[in-house]
């Protein structure tokens, strides 16, 4: 196989969402933390990482790709599952046979303001080992802590802020993160989010798992989620940035929006939204476009290079049909030019290289 090399040097633009620095959740995504996990949680630890504890005496679990055994990424004690974004997520049951459940709470940077609209946001995806599903998820926003009453498994919401989710267990969606979105106006003051399972109705919600990947014993008569990437933005500011520079052309543009599940070239929603950003950009100019697709170093050489073409041409076919350019072309490197080597779904990827024509 002919490999292809690029014998320019470019200028790269990060063009995606920075949400450290928009987002009002603290460490929403959970890449910040004090020490690589050792294992999953057995004994009940109030404090789970940077910003986030267990506000009952549930023990929900921190991954990281740091750790290579029980509570690493993609592989641990609850199933198989890259991280949404980043190197870290948590996991925690919604339902275990006993009234056994857990859940997660984290803090703002500062309050929700009154009658002001925000939106949440946040993924989910659920465990392939658990021997049940849970279709259903709360969120609970409050002034001040919660915890559980007499150390109790239910956490008290008759003060707080509570909204209801509808999990998508469908089987052929299980090897996705689903992610929920919902607008809300404040009450004000709101400091605290939790995320978990507060209905007192749980039975209704349980559905045995069709095709169960792996029995661990652990996940018997239960249904365990992952957790990755909570947001609260204010509804006006759009969670898909727009890149922030006057000039992107004679740039390289890695689209971190545009993501793609292992085996898999189709684009997301997000994706097609992060096409309609940088079209707008490409408003009056004449340019021409490289799209180059990428893919892990999983599979043979041969396989991965017809991926990345796959994943280039599903790009370009978008653009093509909705920007007006010049010249379009697509190329294929495959596995050979990854941005992180302990991440293989950041080095799942599209770029994108726009040429001004004179």
């Amino acid at each position: 196989m002919t490999k292809t090399f690029k014998l320019v040097l470019t200028l790269l633009i990060v063009f995606s969402y920075d949400a450290r620095t928009q987002n009002i959740v603290q460490n929403g995504d959970f890449e910040l933390y004090n020490a690589c996990p050792k294992s999953y949680l057995t004994n009940y630890k109030k404090i789970i990482i940077n910003n986030w504890e267990s506000p009952s005496p549930g023990t929900p679990d921190y991954y990281n790709i740091c750790n290579n055994d029980d509570v690493g990424i993609p592989k641990n004690w609850a199933g198989y599952r890259e991280a949404n974004s980043g190197k870290g997520y948590l996991g925690m049951y919604l339902w275990k046979l006993g009234s056994f459940k857990e859940h997660i709470q984290g803090a703002f940077n500062k309050p929700l303001i009154a009658k002001k609209e925000y939106q949440l946001k946040f993924s989910i995806a659920h465990s392939e080992n658990a021997s049940h599903l849970y279709n259903h998820i709360n969120v609970l926003f409050t002034n001040s802590k919660v915890n559980s009453r007499q150390f109790k498994y239910d956490i008290p919401s008759e003060d707080g802020l509570l909204f209801e989710f509808n999990l998508d267990v469908n089987y052929n969606n299980l090897d996705e993160w689903q992610t929920l979105t919902l607008k809300f106006i404040a009450r004000g003051g709101e400091k605290y989010i939790t995320i978990g399972n507060v209905s007192n109705h749980q039975n209704r919600y349980i559905i045995p798992q069709k095709y169960r990947h792996k029995n661990e014993p652990m996940l018997n008569n239960s249904a365990y989620v992952y957790l990755d990437n909570v947001s609260i933005l204010p509804s006006n500011q759009d969670a898909l940035h727009e890149p922030d520079t006057e000039n992107i052309i004679n740039s390289l543009i890695t689209l971190n929006d545009i993501d793609f599940e292992f085996n898999k070239w189709d684009l997301k929603i997000k994706g097609y939204n992060q096409l309609d950003s940088l079209i707008r950009k490409l408003e009056n100019k004449i340019v021409t476009i490289e799209v180059s697709g990428h893919t892990d170093e999983k599979g043979t050489e041969e396989y991965n290079y017809e991926l990345g073409r796959k994943r280039a041409s599903e790009v370009a076919e978008y653009l093509n049909l909705h920007a007006n350019i010049h010249q379009l072309s697509i190329v294929s490197y495959g596995e050979d030019e990854p941005l992180d080597s302990l991440n293989h779904k950041q080095n799942r990827r599209v770029e994108i290289k726009i040429n001004y024509l004179e």
